[in-house]
């Protein structure tokens, strides 16, 4: 899920939690907001991951696909 450190992101995150396996949070430059959520998210029953990293650098939308594509 990307945005997840704020707004509907984050809103979207906090509803999965519970519902889903696995999230995959990515956030541009807010690693602290990620750590807060992944913590505040730890309580359901979800494994949550986490990325602060910008999509809009090609070689980073590479890399987080290739760290999901690792994980499953």
């Amino acid at each position: 899920m990307t945005g997840a450190s704020d707004g509907i992101g984050r809103s979207l995150a906090i509803k999965c939690a519970g519902i889903c396996k696995t999230l995959t949070l990515v956030a541009r430059n807010s690693s602290g907001k990620l750590d807060a959520l992944k913590s505040e998210l730890n309580s359901s029953s979800t494994e949550v991951n986490i990325h602060s990293m910008d999509l809009n650098d090609y070689s980073q939308a590479e890399s987080l696909i290739s760290s999901i594509y690792k994980y499953w």
